[in-house]
């Protein structure tokens, strides 16, 4: 498989045409194009046993997509938490949205805001107009703004914290976990 610079990883059930069991780890992994790359399933134990074995088996890179199932019945297509790996960085104009209609927005004049499903700004990093044009998840675990000379704006000052994650979170939090799954940042918004 050709290595892109992102790559979005559903780890997801609606697609598939058998029920969802008690356990069930789906991968699907869609290329930076929207092309479906594949699907894998097999069973774990919990949800970052699954983000785990899907990062480790298909090395999607990037932004990827977690969701999985404990019950019967079927996941919600595209549905899940959307992890940030370290060492990733975006432009701004860069949106994520939760299945549940939270977004995480890098804007156009440089400001990180999360909205949640009305539309309404419920956490900034208050950089509008400061040049921001540079949106870095760190290997060191620091969520950086810069601008296009790498001036920093703004962090999340996290820095020492290799192989942490960026989470937008269905419940609205955006979250930073270190590398064992400890929360060590967040924008203190799930359920706002």
């Amino acid at each position: 498989m050709k290595k892109m610079i992102w790559f979005f990883m559903v780890i997801s059930c609606s697609f598939m045409s058998t029920a969802v069991i008690a356990g069930d780890c789906v991968c699907r992994v869609i290329g930076s194009g929207g092309a479906d790359m594949g699907s894998y399933r097999e069973c774990k134990n919990s949800i970052s046993q699954c983000r785990s074995w899907c990062e480790n088996t298909y090395n999607p890179g990037g932004v990827f997509r977690t969701a999985i199932s404990y019950g019967s019945g079927s996941c919600p297509a595209s549905c899940g938490n959307i992890y940030v790996r370290p060492h990733v960085e975006f432009s701004s104009g860069k949106e994520w949205n939760t299945c549940t209609k939270y977004k995480l927005a890098f804007q156009e004049d440089g400001n990180l805001v999360v909205y949640n499903g009305s539309g309404k700004a419920v956490w900034a990093s208050n950089t509008e107009g400061k040049g921001g044009r540079i949106l870095a998840m760190q290997s060191d675990g620091n969520l950086v703004i810069y601008t296009a000379s790498y001036k920093p704006v703004w962090s999340s000052k996290t820095h020492g914290n290799y192989g942490s994650v960026l989470v937008v979170q269905d419940d609205g939090n955006v979250v930073i976990y270190d590398a064992s799954d400890k929360p060590i940042w967040n924008t203190k918004t799930n359920g706002k």
